[in-house]
């Protein structure tokens, strides 16, 4: 009988494709990925990330702010991007999101941690 692979294995397969998927503008389909990631790596906070660049991308910003909080509490460390992407999606606009503004010119980046390695992709 062949075993189906560890949920480390099915976790990063599940990564790779939800990358692929945001990167071609696909956002619904990566959100749906990135659930199933988190699902599979239950505590890990980096698919919450992932959830909440995907819903900042379909316009969801309520979901995405909440998605981003819930990062927060979830990473150790997390930074400060997180909170300055809530600060910038609680913003009055002209009711359609734009881009997100990159700090210093760094690209978007998507984060995944599996089988304790830490695997990054960036997104123009």
């Amino acid at each position: 009988m062949r075993a189906l692979g560890t949920p480390d294995d099915r976790a990063q397969a599940k990564a790779d494709a939800a990358v692929q998927l945001f990167r071609s503008g696909r956002f619904v389909d990566s959100l749906a990925l990135w659930r199933q990631v988190a699902a599979l790596l239950p505590g890990d906070p980096r698919p919450l990330w992932n959830i909440a660049r995907a819903l900042e991308e379909l316009g969801r910003i309520g979901e995405a702010v909440a998605a981003f909080r819930a990062y927060i509490r979830a990473e150790t460390d997390p930074g400060l991007e997180a909170e300055a992407r809530i600060d910038e999606l609680g913003r009055p606009s002209n009711g359609t999101p734009g881009p997100p503004k990159r700090a210093g010119g760094a690209a978007v980046g998507l984060v995944a941690l599996v089988g304790g390695a830490l695997y990054l992709a960036f997104v123009d």
